[in-house]
């Protein structure tokens, strides 16, 4: 496997059955209110295969959203599956390499793996996460 570094920070791995792209984000505001908190706990459990109640379907996932009034340009990040609602927004900063990323993989925003970096940062206002793309 051959590893290569694209534009805007994002990891495009070689691989005979199809290349994976991977970028490093983060998204805020993760931390108002204790329902969002619940959400990305439970998309951390889930991630880990213990979450309490058995369920093993929740994730997170990317959606555009283009009429936010604060930016346009904005990335929400989803809490899909058992639990569902809003978690927080990809950083502004790095949006556009999200968008790079999904261009490269010639997907979606919604079919961007979104995996939890760091489970310590569950609980406060940004979670660092990685997003993977696979062609």
């Amino acid at each position: 496997m051959a590893v290569e570094v694209l534009d805007e920070g994002i990891i495009k791995v070689l691989n005979p059955t199809g290349d994976v792209y991977i970028l490093a984000a983060t998204a805020r505001g993760c931390a108002f209110g204790e329902d969002m908190t619940a959400r990305w706990r439970e998309v951390e459990a889930c991630q880990r295969r213990d979450a309490v109640q058995g369920y093993m379907n929740t994730y997170a996932q990317l959606k555009p959203e283009p009429k936010n009034k604060f930016d346009p340009q904005a990335i929400e990040v989803l809490a899909c599956g058992e639990f569902f609602g809003h978690m927080g927004y990809i950083a502004k900063e790095q949006t556009d390499a999200v968008r790079a990323l999904a261009r490269y993989a010639g997907c979606d925003l919604k079919d961007i793996a979104v995996q939890i970096v760091c489970t310590g940062d569950v609980g406060f206002k940004s979670v660092r996460l990685a997003l993977i793309a696979a062609t």
